[in-house]
């Protein structure tokens, strides 16, 4: 599997264990490193209207619900038999599912293949895998209800446009992400706001390994507060 030559701080700490053991100076470089897409990232959000950025945040929740309609469209298909439910229900069902994976596909694909300098993207191609399955399991259980019964095409068409859209997500991914480490940014020349907004890609990466058990509760604070490099604030 790929790894990105500069991960999002969030992205490095997930994949840390206690037995890594922790060094803010690691952790301090993995940051300066990403420096450069965050900073396009959060201008880029700072464009946004204020109707939208106030939405972006309940946006995670909502995409972890929609995650779930491919899985509940194959559960409901593989445990009822597609015979107990009517004609209209089915096609509502697969449409539903379908439109479902394939709009919280969009929410992280779509933000990546808009940077500057695209890294391994870890989280789109796990998504992408993780619907493809279910995706798969409902064409073979539409695929084995007699055609007599229910006209098959308004129940595959809408999965296979979603099936489509994770493959084409998984090709676009190895295709697309660059091997290298994005452009250096000149730290010195960093205004007061963008260092505000490395601390805070800092500090969503503390959480992380602050739940992961990797950074203590008691030195959470003081790792949160130092510097981001020698010679300028956090």
């Amino acid at each position: 599997m790929p790894k990105a030559a500069a991960p999002s701080p969030t992205e490095w700490a997930t994949g840390r264990y206690g037995f890594h053991g922790f060094d803010l100076d690691e952790l301090n470089h993995v940051v300066r490193d990403y420096a450069f897409i965050e900073l396009h990232e959060s201008a880029r959000r700072k464009r946004w209207p204020l109707p939208v950025r106030a939405g972006v945040k309940v946006l995670p929740w909502i995409v972890a619900i929609l995650l779930g309609g491919p899985l509940l469209m194959a559960i409901v298909l593989a445990g009822g038999g597609s015979q107990d439910y009517s004609e209209t229900y089915l096609i509502g069902l697969t449409c539903a599912g379908s439109a479902a994976g394939g709009s919280a596909l969009l929410y992280f694909f779509l933000p990546w293949m808009l940077q500057p300098h695209r890294q391994w993207p870890r989280t789109p191609h796990a998504i992408s895998i993780m619907l493809t399955v279910p995706l798969l399991a409902t064409l073979v259980m539409i695929y084995r209800v007699d055609a007599q019964i229910y006209p098959r095409w308004p129940m595959v068409v809408p999965v296979w446009l979603c099936l489509t859209l994770t493959i084409g997500a998984i090709v676009c991914c190895y295709r697309y992400y660059d091997k290298s480490k994005p452009p250096v940014v000149d730290l010195a020349t960093l205004s007061e706001d963008e260092i505000e907004v490395l601390t805070k890609c800092r500090h969503r990466a503390l959480k992380v390994l602050r739940s992961r058990g990797v950074v203590a509760y008691k030195d959470f604070d003081a790792y949160d507060a130092a510097p981001l490099w020698e010679g300028r604030g956090g």
